[in-house]
């Protein structure tokens, strides 16, 4: 347990550099998952991180341009970060 702990903590931590390095705005990452400010409405950043193999929660009204990303394995961190800078452009 105290592995899985230790090694979201670092992910959370790397989300925030790569969320930083965007200039987007995100909430203050506490837990598993990060919650960013995309300034996009969150069907289109959905949809375009889905045809880059990467699903994303629900929107969370009435946060429209908000996405909630639930931080995974490195790889597949890297994964998902990848494709958001694509989606983001």
């Amino acid at each position: 347990m105290a592995q899985v702990r230790r090694s979201v903590a670092l992910e959370r931590q790397r989300w925030q550099q790569v969320l930083t390095g965007l200039g987007l705005r995100s909430t203050e990452a506490a837990g598993n998952f990060v919650f960013v400010d995309t300034g996009r409405p969150h069907a289109a950043v959905a949809a375009g991180l889905l045809q880059q193999g990467v699903r994303i929660a629900r929107v969370f009204a009435p946060y429209d341009t908000w996405v909630r990303i639930t931080i995974g394995t490195p790889a597949e961190n890297r994964r998902a970060q990848q494709a958001l800078r694509h989606v983001l452009g």
